[in-house]
């Protein structure tokens, strides 16, 4: 434009001077002579033009220099903006998580290679289809909404919501859906970044189905349940069957403590219930005496186990109410001792030979030293030999009349390793005389070295008392000659101990012999059957069974099959 602008101007300086001078209609004159005349003439005669020239070429360089310089600009410009965009589809496409961008009306304008890999589709047939269609037809009102939301909002959203992948298969993603802006500050289109949680969402069902069903067992449960907190011992939760148990409501349970309650009436279980709390060790049958508002009394079996709830240690209590076989078990020990003394009242005889033997040692040993000590030179010797038999004939008398208190006194079930062979000579020691009385002879089998079993000595002591005496009355009706009381010991070889009691009496009638050990069940016109029922509840309680068979051609035999006693690790 400047280069046209000079060329007008040159040609109107050219017609004016045409017409001012006459000789102007000549022909001009040649450029080349106009440029030989000296810059300085043509500067004189044409300084308008050379100056427009000047102008007008400087301008056209500066915009020459601008293009160019814009050029340049816009190239790097351009550079920058395809490097980043390269890095922005390289970081877009290395993502693990899926990316994608989409229309009002849920068509898919880009997807990321993840989101490719996920749904098992390639890039071209996701772009352009509505991504709709991997949603559930229960879900997709739901998917709707959300878009409308964000497009009224115009603020971005998080939602969760089913998907169907390519084999069929239900899957749970989280996505976080932006909404992407003109220059006008409109929506255009909406991209979203989402990662699958099936895992999580299958790992969070698990543990609703899981809660459900301990609140079920937890409810429903007919055992009494408490949930205690280790940290001070106070009641978070208790089931209805706790409720009736204890008489307690869960309004009045709930933040206090079973001291607070008064179910603990002593300090020493008070003093339990604290070191429980602290020692953090699960319980396992333990028995507990509780005391209920209305002041009865309560046996419970109680079992824990230490549990996280809510970030918290607390105690799963379950308490059992075994009020009624405590006091049945108070009621057999009862029996069990008033068995034991009519057992010593048919073997009194015995009892009394046994104590009457060693005292008439004593007093004669005593009367031996006595006229010795009188003598002028007594026999120091002598003396003391009798002193040592009256010390050994008092120890004797001492150790019966330790027996027998034993088998009267009642006292706790104390399970200790027994040597079942010293067991069973000690009874028949204790009926020895009985024995000769009724013109028996006792046979001993015994197994020697036999493993150690576990039990209760004055209980076993017991059992075997009893089966022996019935031994020996089932054969009164045989001849002097062939009473035979046999007496054994094995180790089976399951690994228990059997001891074994056979005669060969009467036998036991086929009628009877299911029921002989049934509770005031015998045999016997003056029995009590008391016997042979608390022996095998006695048997039952060591872990062990009591069995009898009739033996061929006569008299019965009894087997008291007791459990191997194996050392248990300290807790």
């Amino acid at each position: 434009m400047g280069v046209l602008t000079a060329t007008s101007a040159f040609s109107a300086d050219a017609g004016m001077a045409a017409e001012a001078t006459p000789e102007a209609a000549s022909p001009p004159p040649d450029v080349t002579d106009l440029f030989e005349s000296g810059a300085g003439k043509l500067l004189d005669k044409h300084p308008n033009l050379i100056l427009s020239i000047a102008i007008a070429t400087l301008m056209q360089s500066l915009l020459i220099a601008a293009l160019l310089i814009h050029s340049r600009r816009r190239q790097a410009a351009e550079e920058r903006l395809r490097i980043s965009e390269e890095r922005y589809r390289t970081v877009i496409e290395s993502q693990r998580e899926m990316v994608c961008r989409y229309r009002e009306d849920t068509t898919l304008t880009f997807v990321n290679d993840a989101y490719c890999r996920y749904f098992g589709k390639s890039r071209e047939d996701l772009l352009g289809k509505k991504f709709l269609s991997f949603i559930p037809v229960s879900g997709r009102d739901t998917i709707l909404q959300a878009v409308r939301t964000m497009t009224e909002t115009k603020r971005p959203i998080s939602q969760e919501h089913q998907v169907i992948l390519s084999d069929g298969k239900i899957a749970w993603m989280t996505w976080d859906d932006y909404p992407i802006f003109n220059d006008a500050g409109k929506i255009d289109e909406f991209q979203c970044l989402g990662r699958d949680i099936s895992v999580q969402r299958q790992a969070v069902e698990e543990l609703r189905q899981s809660e459900e069903r301990f609140s079920g067992v937890f409810h429903g449960s007919p055992t009494a349940i408490s949930i205690i907190r280790q940290a001070d011992g106070r009641l978070l939760d208790v089931n209805p069957s706790w409720e009736k148990m204890y008489e307690i409501s869960r309004e009045q349970a709930l933040g206090r403590t079973p001291v607070e309650l008064g179910m603990f009436d002593t300090r020493a279980a008070k003093k339990r219930f604290k070191s429980f709390l602290i020692s953090a060790k699960p319980l396992l049958g333990f028995e507990q005496s509780t005391r209920t508002p209305t002041g009865g009394r309560r046996w419970m079996n109680i079992s824990t186990q230490l549990v996280l709830l809510g970030g918290e240690p607390c105690f799963i209590v379950m308490s059992k109410n075994i009020t009624d076989q405590f006091e049945a078990e108070e009621t057999r020990k009862s029996l069990a001792r008033a068995t034991r003394v009519a057992l010593l009242g048919e073997f009194v005889a015995s009892i009394a030979h046994e104590i009457n033997q060693p005292l008439g040692a004593i007093l004669s040993n005593a009367e031996t030293a006595e006229i010795l000590l009188q003598l002028r030179e007594p026999s120091i010797s002598e003396v003391r030999q009798i002193l040592e038999d009256i010390r050994r004939d008092d120890l004797r008398a001492s150790e019966t009349i330790n027996r027998v208190r034993s088998l009267i006194t009642q006292g706790e079930c104390r399970m200790v390793p027994l040597d079942i062979n010293e067991v069973l000579r000690g009874v028949v020691k204790l009926i020895a005389h009985d024995v000769r009385r009724r013109g028996v002879s006792v046979v001993t089998q015994i197994t020697p070295d036999l493993p150690l079993a576990a039990g209760d000595r004055v209980q076993i002591e017991q059992i075997l008392l009893n089966l022996m005496l019935n031994a020996m009355d089932a054969s009164a009706g045989t001849p002097m000659t062939r009473r035979t009381l046999t007496l054994s010991t094995v180790l089976k070889s399951d690994g228990w101990v059997e001891i074994s009691v056979a005669d060969n009496g009467h036998g036991i009638p086929p009628e009877m012999l299911p029921r002989i050990f049934e509770s005031f069940y015998s045999s016997k016109s003056n029995g009590m059957g008391l016997g042979l029922s608390l022996a095998r509840s006695i048997s039952e309680a060591h872990g062990g069974s009591i069995t009898a068979e009739n033996n061929s051609p006569c008299g019965a035999t009894f087997r008291l099959v007791l459990p191997v006693h194996t050392e248990k690790p300290d807790l």
